[in-house]
């Protein structure tokens, strides 16, 4: 494992850097001086961390002089600055002296509008935006330089009634290392919810994001594009080149590709293409400015096309290929020589393995890297039962990890398997970033990992003691991770590591119809259909689009949990995306209202652009790994009472404890979206198919949301929307460049 601590990304420059094992880290590159060593200059004070800024104008840049509206007259240290209106750091001036140039920005008039809109805010009680606008109008930039005196003087400066002055004067005093940066930030011209986003993932350090790289706002901020910072260059008079913006366009273009499509790389010419149209200039203009560039991104073959990814991305790769290149290089197999034939193998529940898991098991033991992938009955469960009889017999030392806390658990809860105390891998992280030292032991088994993203698979890899053998288990035809990249899959088709492709059937025969509609699914055929739950396992009901919801009621509540004999709770809906008449959104709504009766909420919070109520009694899944709690993303829980201020939720039978802040990541979990749903198992699953999710449907969503059932699957909807999906195969394929990189590193 590595010795420097967690692996971070900057949110400024977006360089990688690590954390050397400490709590309070800041990237080197863009922060040298806080990362020193000279201990001569360590104090018992903390470093001033506050969003603390200066306003100016200055009005003879020759002279280097000017009007400081907060604190006089401030010197200028650096000869390029402009006459104008300017904001700065507070940190970055010492003395009334500005130290950085990188922590100014510069406007070519007062920031009146974004002052307009600050005090509009809810921070200033009874000032609206009528009254904020006709402050502005009257007193210009009197407005800003009287908000800094008392109540009595607002009110005299600006003319005001004094019930106002003392709500101006009380905002502005409630936040006073905040009211310049936030006039500044309001004066970009961004929507609200892009400043909130700003004052909460970068604060101040946005002014040097700006000035260093201000297309790296969209590499940070979820919700900025392109033409967002555009406008930004725009207002603060920002020059670029067209050559510059042409790299930065790019630069945006596969980033965003990469967050929102999951491609690691994109190719060369969709690329020019792209950002020409971008820019409004021609594909041609993008290739030779690129050419100009070539050391800006990296390019590769695939698939016959050249493809371009950033830095980031081919760092990443070729990060993967190395550690595993080096597990490879340092294994030592324990078992050359030896030959399992099945007499020497036991299952914890007596089932006789098949010759292809037989082999599988040979290949997985003197294999240095090893993947397994089957498909729904194909005996991947029955064969990891066999692996770690095997490894017994060897006196080998293993670990099971997961990437979700609903397959850990799952794995956990199979014969055989407890004993090797499976958990999540990012608990498996955590654990070995705790250590003094590195522990040892002589396989890593990997179950589900077709859910593994490359930033996970960096992590992993970084944390696997040298030699230790790696094998990775799960299905090549579900979904692939919801994070960039597709590890698992790129493995594979590299054909550069073990692999066995397990095929057999080994369910019980009440699950012949689902595993056989699974199969069918996959391969683009239709599957049989039933529509009553009496006769299958595996149920497809037509519906027309208005009776659609109330059907998936009907199942829910009533129907399915009768066939199978359990609660309406351990029914899981599973549906393709949130918004819609199915969607997860109003299923969530429709079935809490049964559930709860809404009498009294709890507390409410923002998904997106829509709210969420949550009551004693509702369904609720963890959204993110939490190892106080130890509770983890995907584990699904009730909520049970009040008790204090805390909120009690109930996990298999334990209630823990959610504060005021970590109750928010809990999520309704009546329904959730397919993606969600990878790694777990419910009795019975209720899949909406239907023509709104069309442009969401493929045949291997459809195959990932079948696959979830264990005794009982049910889609409602129209058939002419399931043959849809079953067409779309390619709907998930993502451009990836780690197959090529494992070719040329193995």
């Amino acid at each position: 494992m590595s010795n420097k601590g967690k692996r971070h990304i900057c949110k400024i420059c977006r360089r990688p850097y690590f954390d050397l094992g400490k709590k309070i880290h800041k990237c080197p590159k863009c922060k040298p001086k806080a990362q020193s060593n000279d201990k001569s200059k360590k104090t018992d004070k903390p470093e001033d961390t506050s969003l603390l800024m200066e306003l100016f104008e200055v009005t003879d840049a020759s002279s280097g002089k000017g009007f400081s509206v907060s604190s006089g007259i401030l010197k200028l240290s650096f000869p390029t600055i402009r006459t104008g209106w300017h904001a700065v750091i507070g940190s970055e001036i010492k003395d009334k002296e500005i130290k950085n140039k990188d922590a100014l920005i510069y406007f070519n008039e007062p920031p009146l509008k974004g002052l307009e809109t600050y005090l509009s805010s809810v921070k200033f009680k009874g000032v609206g935006a009528v009254t904020s606008r006709g402050l502005i109008a009257d007193h210009n930039v009197g407005a800003l330089k009287a908000l800094g005196g008392s109540p009595e003087s607002i009110e005299t400066e600006l003319d005001i009634k004094e019930d106002l002055a003392k709500s101006l004067h009380g905002g502005w005093s409630l936040t006073p290392q905040e009211n310049i940066f936030m006039v500044v930030i309001n004066e970009l011209g961004l929507l609200e919810m892009q400043v909130r986003e700003i004052t909460k993932t970068l604060g101040a350090d946005v002014i040097a994001a700006l000035n260093n790289n201000p297309f790296s706002l969209v590499k940070v901020l979820p919700r900025f594009n392109f033409q967002d910072v555009d406008r930004i260059c725009h207002r603060l008079q920002i020059k670029l080149t067209e050559e510059q913006r042409i790299v930065a366009a790019t630069d945006y273009y596969l980033s965003d590709a990469e967050n929102k499509l999951r491609h690691t790389c994109v190719p060369e010419d969709n690329t020019h293409q792209r950002v020409g149209e971008l820019l409004q200039v021609s594909a041609n203009k993008v290739h030779e400015a690129l050419t100009s560039n070539k050391e800006a991104f990296i390019y590769k073959e695939r698939k016959n096309r050249t493809v371009i990814s950033t830095i980031e991305s081919s760092r990443r790769d070729e990060k993967i290929s190395k550690e595993i290149k080096s597990i490879i290089d340092k294994h030592n197999s324990i078992a050359d020589g030896l030959v399992f034939d099945g007499k020497n193998i036991e299952t914890s529940d007596g089932i006789i393995l098949s010759d292809e898991q037989i082999d599988a098991i040979n290949n997985v033991v003197k294999a240095p890297v090893s993947v397994i992938t089957g498909g729904p009955g194909s005996g991947k469960t029955t064969m990891v039962q066999g692996l770690v009889s095997a490894l017994k017999t060897l006196n080998a030392d293993a670990r099971l990890c997961a990437p979700t806390g609903r397959a850990a658990k799952r794995i956990s809860e199979t014969p055989g398997l407890a004993e090797l105390g499976p958990s999540t891998i990012h608990m498996f992280l955590a654990k070995e970033r705790a250590r003094k030292n590195s522990s040892e032991f002589d396989f890593m088994i990997i179950d589900e990992a077709s859910m593994i993203d490359v930033e996970l698979m960096v992590e992993l890899l970084e944390a696997i003691p040298e030699g230790t053998g790696l094998i990775f288990i799960g299905d090549v035809d579900q979904l692939p991770p919801v994070g960039p990249g597709q590890p698992f899959k790129d493995l594979i088709e590299s054909e550069m590591v073990s692999v066995s492709r397990l095929t057999g059937n080994f369910r019980q025969s009440s699950f012949s119809d689902t595993v056989k509609a699974a199969r069918d699914v996959i391969r683009g055929n239709t599957p049989k259909i039933t529509s009553s739950l009496a006769q299958s396992d595996f149920v497809f009901l037509e519906v027309p689009p208005n009776e659609q919801a109330d059907t998936v009621l009907n199942l829910y509540f009533d129907l399915m949990p009768a066939k199978l004999k359990v609660e309406p709770q351990d029914i899981q809906i599973i549906s393709p995306q949130r918004p819609g008449n199915v969607g997860v959104l109003r299923l969530n709504d429709l079935i809490q209202y049964r559930v709860t009766g809404k009498t009294k909420s709890i507390f409410k919070k923002k998904s997106g652009n829509h709210e969420v109520t949550f009551y004693i009694g509702d369904k609720v899944i963890q959204r993110k790994n939490n190892y106080e709690l130890k509770v983890m993303n995907g584990d699904q829980g009730v909520i049970t009472r009040e008790s204090g201020q805390n909120l009690m939720v109930e996990f298999d039978g334990v209630e823990i404890a959610y504060d005021g802040l970590q109750r928010f990541d809990l999520d309704l979990a009546y329904a959730t979206t397919i993606h969600s749903s990878q790694g777990s198992e419910y009795p019975g699953v209720i899949i909406p198919v239907v023509a709104a999710h069309a442009h969401m449907l493929s045949r291997n969503l459809i195959y990932t949301a079948i696959t979830r059932g264990k005794r009982q699957v049910c889609l409602v909807g129209e058939l002419a929307a399931l043959k849809k999906a079953l067409a779309q195969y390619q709907k998930d394929f993502r451009w990836t460049s780690l197959t090529e990189q494992l070719k040329v590193e193995l």
